[in-house]
């Protein structure tokens, strides 16, 4: 057996740079500065222990830096021992060769918090007599108010109650487990850039909050106690004092955007498109003006939200009025009142 035959083959890496180090950083430098600035002036915000955590929308932005693009692949349901949910699988497109650069697969499930049950409520009518029900009580028995809306009529009094709890509709599942898929597919090529942008590459869909519970902790997080941990929420709610004030904006809170975002949620069952479609039909109205003495008049102006939009887009263009105006309806037709 000669010399050669006894030696080891050892393999050649092969891997080579494309490009330089210092182009390639400052490319990510300048995505990482447009990707803070979205961040940082977005409406609303997902805020775990004072820090920012990015949605699938801002996994979505930044893939659109790199002409990137996802899709679902697939969907089915799963169960383990009782446990139901949905899992999905995702692939991340490099739009410019139809390439596929990243893939990943998630679940949402009926054992999570969040996705387990959600409170139900119904409006019941207030009685002379302190009682609540839900169906008419009759007229003599209808405890009456001042009509906001209506200026010198009286319309039922009636309450929202809390009637217990349902289990989230399995579509909602299903929605989530491809969120949480597609969000990972960008997680896979794109998390450095949030990590140069100074956030942490986690999914804000799969969080829960437990992960700052206590025993939790990271070692930094242990040595630098911080306020009291808060769930995720909108970091732009609006002081109370600073709250609309008016005739639309009676039963609102501080935060009227939110208010109609949830209230439309239930009213549709957490179903998007219904959402969507019903706030356009809620948005649909004559502009409120006021006359020469100050009284509030409707004029139709034709003025209505093009397209089907969400409260997000109210929001962003900063209308209040409109989403007060919502929401005043939409409690309005909930209660019999339309």
């Amino acid at each position: 057996m000669s010399e050669n035959e006894n030696m080891a083959v050892v393999p050649t890496m092969t891997a080579v740079m494309v490009r330089k180090p210092k182009e390639i950083l400052a490319e990510a430098a300048n995505a990482a500065q447009a990707l803070t600035h979205w961040m940082k002036n977005k409406l609303r915000k997902v805020v775990f222990n004072e820090e920012q955590y990015p949605e699938f929308e801002d996994w979505q932005l930044c893939g659109k830096f790199y002409n990137l693009s996802s899709r679902v692949t697939w969907t089915r349901p799963v169960e383990f021992g009782g446990v139901f949910g949905f899992e999905a699988g995702a692939d991340i497109v490099d739009l410019s060769t139809g390439q596929v650069v990243s893939s990943a697969e998630a679940m949402c499930l009926n054992d999570e918090e969040k996705w387990s049950k959600r409170t139900k409520y119904e409006w019941q009518y207030i009685c002379k007599d302190g009682t609540k029900q839900t169906e008419d009580p009759g007229y003599e028995n209808i405890a009456w108010e001042d009509n906001p809306d209506k200026p010198g009529k009286k319309r039922p009094k009636k309450e929202r109650v809390n009637v217990g709890e349902v289990a989230v509709p399995l579509f909602q599942l299903r929605s989530m487990a491809q969120t949480r898929a597609q969000a990972k597919g960008f997680r896979n090529v794109l998390s450095w850039i949030f990590v140069l942008a100074g956030f942490k590459p986690v999914i804000a869909e799969e969080m829960t909050g437990s992960e700052f519970q206590e025993g939790n902790e990271s070692a930094h997080e242990k040595n630098h106690p911080k306020a009291d941990i808060k769930p995720a929420q909108s970091t732009d709610d609006k002081p109370a004092d600073k709250a609309p004030k008016g005739e639309l904006f009676k039963e609102a809170t501080d935060d009227v955007f939110s208010t109609l975002e949830r209230e439309l949620a239930e009213f549709c069952d957490g179903d998007d498109d219904a959402m969507q479609t019903k706030l356009l039909a809620l948005t649909s109205f004559p502009e409120m003006k006021k006359d020469g003495d100050g009284k509030r008049t409707k004029e139709p102006t034709g003025k209505i939200i093009s397209g089907m939009k969400f409260v997000a887009d109210l929001r962003m263009k900063n209308k209040t009025a409109w989403a007060g105006s919502a929401l005043k309806k939409l409690r309005d037709e909930v209660a019999g009142e339309r």
